[in-house]
């Protein structure tokens, strides 16, 4: 999106540069852009502004945190023991105790585990690394108490609080906040058994 200065507002860069031909004319004034996020970010602080209700999401979302780690020991656990069979299996093939077509079942088979433990340790670390680089939950409740005292939208608080924002067609905006993270989003909801401040529009 380009802002301009005679609409006070922002126009679709592609449209910009291109016209009609590429994309739509999608534009969203710069006052109702601030005005919506300035409504979520009171409608969140409002929720969660109670010192027991934060406390208690903190609680429940390390007791996430570390359920996941645990289970990311053990799947490393597991695959070293996947590793150390199919060496096995090898050396059995070798000394000719089983033939071609069980090792190459038992291979199979071994690759499979492993293929299936390594797709849920990959997700499993990127959630985690996520939540790590993710803002304190302290801090930014704070943040945002101290937008709502003084109710003005810089490029920090923007920064931190959004993810990204796109314009529809309508000119109507869709926000993805930080709760937007798929993996910090679950950990969000499940904390506060509320519908998480993920999108809006």
């Amino acid at each position: 999106m380009h802002f301009k200065k005679n609409r006070k507002g922002y126009v679709c860069g592609t449209y910009n540069k291109h016209g009609h031909t590429q994309c739509s004319d999608h534009y969203v004034r710069e006052s109702e852009l601030i005005e919506v996020i300035s409504d979520d970010i009171k409608q969140m602080f409002s929720s969660l502004s109670t010192k027991s209700v934060q406390k208690d999401i903190e609680k429940k979302m390390a007791k996430f945190i570390q359920r996941d780690q645990k289970r990311l020991g053990n799947i490393l656990k597991e695959i070293e023991h996947l590793k150390k069979d199919k060496t096995v299996a090898l050396r059995m093939k070798i000394r000719g105790e089983i033939q071609d077509e069980e090792y190459r079942l038992l291979i199979e088979d071994n690759g499979n585990q492993l293929a299936k433990l390594n797709e849920e340790k990959a997700k499993l670390e990127q959630g985690l690394l996520h939540q790590k680089q993710t803002i304190d939950f302290t801090k930014l409740i704070n943040q945002v108490e101290q937008f709502v005292k003084n109710p003005i939208l810089d490029k920090e608080m923007l920064h931190k609080l959004i993810e990204r924002i796109e314009i529809k067609e309508d000119g109507s905006p869709r926000i993805f906040y930080r709760f937007s993270d798929p993996y910090i989003s679950s950990i969000f909801s499940r904390a506060t058994h509320s519908t998480p401040h993920g999108s809006r529009g």
